[in-house]
């Protein structure tokens, strides 16, 4: 005579591995089908594919590229009399060498001068419009250990337009 439970126990492992085996195949299925499709073009499949954009999460963010460090706008800023902008860092390894504006009629003031925070002041002689990814003001930076990895730090930003009305900026960082 023959189990019941045996054969039933047997007969629901089959099931089961059925069910498992039909799901995968469906799963890879779908997945080839909507991967080769148009909708399945626009679909970011992996965490890797995805670009971080952190410049359109904030008002100013930086960028570094071959030692420069850049402030760019990610708005429109416009009327504008004068920006002010903070940096912070690790002066321990990181060094800033000398700061410019891609911008006419400009004057230059470094309010702060700390050893691992900076506050620079930008005055323009008239008004002036910031477009949107504008690179406006660089820095010469270097570091010591090129094999650190080294955070600087935008904190604060302000500007004043020509109403002399004081605007905060948001801000982000870069990795060096």
């Amino acid at each position: 005579m023959e189990d019941i439970i045996q054969k039933y126990q047997k007969k629901k492992r089959k099931n089961t591995l059925a069910i498992i085996f039909t799901s995968l195949a469906l799963a890879i299925g779908f997945n080839f089908y909507v991967h080769n499709s148009e909708v399945g073009k626009m679909v970011k499949w992996s965490v890797f594919d995805i670009e971080q954009n952190t410049t359109q999460s904030s008002d100013l963010y930086l960028t570094i590229e071959n030692n420069l460090l850049s402030i760019k706008s990610a708005k429109n800023i416009s009327n504008v009399k004068s920006v002010s902008v903070s940096l912070v860092y690790n002066s321990e390894n990181v060094d800033i060498k000398n700061s410019f504006l891609e911008m006419d009629d400009w004057e230059l003031s470094e309010i702060s001068n700390n050893p691992w925070y900076k506050t620079f002041l930008i005055t323009f002689s008239h008004n002036r419009n910031i477009q949107v990814w504008e690179n406006f003001f660089n820095l010469v930076v270097e570091k010591e250990n090129i094999s650190l990895t080294e955070s600087i730090n935008l904190t604060q930003a302000t500007f004043v337009d020509s109403e002399d009305k004081l605007f905060a900026l948001s801000t982000s960082g870069v990795q060096y």
